[in-house]
């Protein structure tokens, strides 16, 4: 795997902290995932739509697992049931090993792990269709599946699992990459889980899964729509003439023309 989009959630916050203000928190709610769910969704493999999470825009978005709960399986009895994170190791096709190796295709990249399958994936997109023959490079996660952080590109399949580290529990975050608008969720499947994907016909079982996410606002963005606009600048310069301490940009307790020198320099610096 590319370890650059691999952070230490410390690195994160630094590096948001001179610049912008980490504001809403919003959860979606328990959302029902099919195990056909395909994001692929043009692999012709019999599977149902991936579930759909649009994003807010801002700065950075970081979407985290409150729970993910249920069981799957890749077909049938006496197929084994798999969790969030995926079954782990065993053999179901001889003498092709259990693990996943799915190809790039349909305008998303593919993904591997050497010991798990049916594991919960995702994927960040823009408003656009992915466009086949666009495909980015694919990750391995056969031995980084402990992260703190991941930042995937646009169209990059990656492993989300439980959403928890493996050793400590403690929770992962799934950063959106820039001009991200949405979030599908579903699983990397195909014929004995390798090459093209496909064969979702025969999954059974759906889990349970919550997400949070954190939109982190540029601190001059007062309406928190994603964007710095005049209606922004009036909206501080308002604040200022009527003394209202939400202009107070340095933090003083007192509304000088520091804080609106610091107010323009936040205004000018955006998401920087």
């Amino acid at each position: 795997m590319n370890t650059d989009i691999i952070h230490h959630s410390s690195v994160l916050q630094a590096a948001i902290a001179c610049c912008v203000a980490t504001t809403t928190l919003a959860q979606t709610g328990p959302l029902m995932l099919d195990s056909r769910a395909d994001p692929y969704r043009g692999s012709g493999g019999s599977g149902v739509d991936p579930v759909q999470i649009d994003l807010a825009a801002g700065c950075g978005r970081i979407v985290r697992v409150v729970s993910a709960t249920g069981t799957a399986r890749a077909c049938p009895s006496p197929c084994r049931l798999a969790g969030p994170d995926g079954l782990i190791d065993g053999v179901f096709c001889d003498p092709v090993p259990w693990e996943t190796d799915i190809e790039s295709a349909f305008g998303l990249s593919g993904i591997r792990h050497a010991t798990r399958t049916l594991f919960i994936a995702g994927v960040f997109l823009t408003d656009d269709d992915p466009v086949p023959g666009s495909e980015p490079a694919r990750l391995d996660f056969s031995d980084a599946t402990d992260f703190e952080s991941i930042e995937p590109g646009i169209a990059q399949l990656f492993f989300i699992g439980d959403g928890r580290q493996l050793g400590t529990g403690a929770t992962q975050d799934f950063v959106a990459p820039a001009g991200a608008t949405r979030l599908l969720l579903g699983f990397a499947d195909g014929v004995c889980f390798q090459g093209v994907p496909t064969a979702y016909i025969d999954n059974e079982g759906t889990f349970e899964i919550e997400l949070e996410i954190e939109v982190i606002y540029a601190r001059a963005d007062l309406d928190r729509d994603g964007s710095l606009t005049l209606f922004d600048f009036l909206t501080f310069q308002n604040w200022f003439d009527t003394g209202d301490l939400r202009a107070d940009f340095d933090g003083d307790g007192e509304l000088t023309i520091f804080d609106f020198l610091n107010f323009q320099n936040a205004f000018v610096m955006g998401c920087s």
